[in-house]
């Protein structure tokens, strides 16, 4: 029997440590906040842009049937297992742990985003150019007036890009914010999304002896 083709599809980039998207069909990304976008300059030194997804997003995605990985994308091998896609966890330095979390509050229809420590600062300053340019009533067409507003909204994606793995942290770790969270919300836009209604930080738990 012909395996049903996903709408998603991914290639493992080994150098990123990410996954980059080569087939996106539908607006299961979008909607849900999911990936990153990196820019890096071809050969002829043209900006380009490829969309990536994180470990957890991808193990995510594959447990509920919405995406095909493949190693090598000249590979035309069949798709990874599920065992080939969670030992990707290890060399993505992010713990089963931390992913089960993510996991969590994603079945909860959460948008999850990895935390950075400059995050909240540049969603506030995206805001009070946001409020700056609706009282001065600016067209949107005005992009010399609109710069300091888009350069921040590209400090933001490149913050995203560059969030560090979760951790799970154990007794006498000093306490870390793991996931920026956001209540359910059709209208979430990652590009803007406002602070985060939730930040959460993963410990084990222990039993006092």
């Amino acid at each position: 029997m012909e395996a049903t083709e996903k709408p998603i599809k991914c290639v493992w980039d080994p150098n990123k440590t990410l996954f980059r998207i080569l087939v996106a069909k539908g607006k299961t990304l979008s909607n849900g906040g999911f990936g990153v976008i990196l820019s890096s300059a071809d050969n002829a030194g043209l900006q380009t842009s490829a969309h990536f997804l994180f470990v957890e997003e991808v193990i995510y995605l594959f447990e509920r049937g919405m995406i095909d990985v493949i190693r090598d994308q000249n590979d035309t091998s069949v798709p990874l297992k599920a065992a080939e896609i969670y030992a990707f966890l290890e060399p993505c330095k992010l713990s089963l742990s931390s992913y089960l979390i993510y996991a969590h509050l994603r079945t909860q229809s959460y948008r999850v985003l990895r935390h950075t420590s400059s995050r909240r600062r540049i969603l506030e300053e995206i805001q009070s150019s946001k409020d700056d340019v609706t009282q001065k009533r600016l067209k949107s067409d005005d992009v010399e007036t609109r710069k300091p507003h888009l350069s921040l909204k590209l400090q933001l994606r490149a913050d995203a890009a560059s969030a560090p793995s979760p951790v799970t942290i154990r007794d006498g770790d000093t306490p870390s914010i793991s996931w920026d969270v956001y209540k359910p919300n059709a209208g979430f836009v990652k590009t803007n999304p406002g602070l985060p209604d939730i930040y959460v930080t993963g410990t084990f738990f222990a039993l006092q002896s």
